[in-house]
């Protein structure tokens, strides 16, 4: 997609209580993420994502 800038996206989930294969954050997650990333122009050319990583201090 020449013309697009481009971005990484970093998804992250804070309890274990969200991890799992019967879970679905991460996909929700990485679908808005790509959404937002489109309407704006940009290309998503890398995904982090950290697993029952707390955002607290």
């Amino acid at each position: 997609m020449s013309g697009m800038r481009q971005a990484v996206a970093y998804l992250r989930t804070s309890s274990a209580a969200n991890v799992g294969l019967d879970k679905d954050s991460d996909r929700r997650q990485g679908e808005a993420v790509e959404a937002f990333a489109r309407s704006t122009g940009h290309e998503i050319i890398e995904s982090y994502y950290d697993a029952a990583v707390s955002g607290a201090g």
